[in-house]
């Protein structure tokens, strides 16, 4: 496993609004969630930037679509490729 490299912003209706730093992340990748001492894995369904909708990114400020509710207290792993 890898760690997710993001600072969370902030959840924004089904989006949750970070700001990547250097992490490629593609619609259709799956990510592990750490919350409440579980682990449990989420799909990228949608990814957002500047008001588009976009397959991948890697820098800036994003919003992210997941097939599962996310808190904004819980820390996301990527798998490495």
């Amino acid at each position: 496993l890898m760690s997710f490299n993001f600072n969370l912003v902030l959840p924004f209706r089904d989006l949750l609004i970070i700001d990547l730093n250097d992490a490629n992340i593609r619609v259709g990748d799956e990510l592990i969630i750490y919350e409440s001492g579980r682990c449990r894995k989420v799909k990228i369904n949608n990814i957002r930037d500047q008001d588009r909708d976009v397959e991948e990114a890697s820098k800036g400020e994003i919003g992210i679509e997941f097939s599962d509710k996310i808190t904004i207290k819980s820390e996301l792993w990527k798998p490495k490729e």
